[in-house]
């Protein structure tokens, strides 16, 4: 009888041992995917998100359309453009049957059409360097590349360090333009977030405007911007380069004699400056500290 015993009790913990554990992701909103094992067909609807995946030898089965508008180094990445960020195109994500797909937290809003397909969504924040670190932690944990992970995120901190506050650091105003207009960005933005370790003070904050994302970007009022006066103007080229240009070239009457901006300390001195969509966009990903660094040098060391 005995023997029996042992023998079912023996049976038990091998079979517990063989069934293989679920894995559970918590998006930033603390919503919960459960997954059945390590994803091996993913989806990524973020290009800062595919940089990192990719420097990590994370193969990627899908991905949005707007990578092919910025430059990124990529190796060996043959996905399937699954239509843009803003409208993904379902069929394609659905063709792949991906085993998760992962996103960056402003993809909120597509959850419901996400669930609908039956898709497995991962949201991760995304934006600032802590955000960032923590997901290249949470990819190295997730896909078993804990060592290259951490790797990375000694060499960001380590080079972050060497970018120190400075307590005559100039205010600013971000401005990011987007696809039908412009928006402001605040400090859980990167660049917003970068500045204020660099000691910058954001105006923005300075006035009351309708958030689109709260401490991200809000709606941009071109009147009430005239009310503030920074002494460095950013702006940031996000969304389709094409459509988004020809807002700059417009926007630049705002600076030029009679305009509302003209005034302001920044378009006195020449301080507007446009940052490289592919460093800056609305996150760099893998780039983040090279964007970091070029920030801080225009910025701060070029601003005396």
């Amino acid at each position: 009888m005995r023997r029996i015993v042992l023998l079912l009790v023996s049976v038990l913990l091998l079979v517990s041992c063989t069934v293989p554990k679920k894995i559970e992701l918590t998006s930033f909103d603390n919503v919960t995917t459960t997954i059945d094992a390590k994803p091996e067909d993913i989806v990524v609807i973020s290009s800062a998100l595919v940089s990192i995946l990719d420097s990590l030898d994370v193969r990627i089965a899908g991905t949005n359309s707007i990578m092919t508008d910025i430059k990124l180094d990529l190796k060996n990445q043959n996905t399937i453009d699954i239509g843009s960020a803003i409208l993904p195109k379902y069929e394609r994500i659905n063709a792949i049957s991906p085993d998760l797909v992962i996103a960056g937290s402003i993809f909120v809003g597509h959850r419901g059409k996400m669930a609908e397909n039956k898709l497995p969504l991962w949201l991760l924040d995304d934006q600032t360097f802590d955000q960032m670190n923590s997901v290249i932690e949470k990819f190295g944990d997730l896909f078993d590349k804990k060592s290259q992970a951490e790797a990375l995120i000694e060499s960001n901190k380590q080079r972050l360090s060497k970018l120190t506050a400075k307590p005559d650091a100039p205010s600013v105003l971000i401005l990011y333009g987007l696809n039908d207009g412009f928006a402001v960005a605040y400090d859980l933005s990167f660049v917003g977030d970068m500045l204020k370790r660099y000691g910058c003070k954001n105006v923005a904050y300075d006035i009351d405007l309708p958030e689109i994302y709260p401490d991200f970007i809000s709606e941009y009022d071109e009147e009430e911007l005239a009310k503030l006066n920074p002494d460095v103007i950013l702006r940031i080229y996000d969304g389709g380069t094409k459509r988004v240009r020809p807002l700059f070239e417009a926007h630049n009457e705002l600076f030029r004699e009679g305009g509302a901006w003209h005034n302001m300390s920044a378009a006195q001195s020449g301080r507007v400056y446009d940052l490289p969509q592919f460093l800056y966009a609305s996150n760099p990903g893998l780039l983040m500290m090279d964007s970091a660094e070029e920030l801080y040098r225009q910025v701060i060391e070029n601003i005396k």
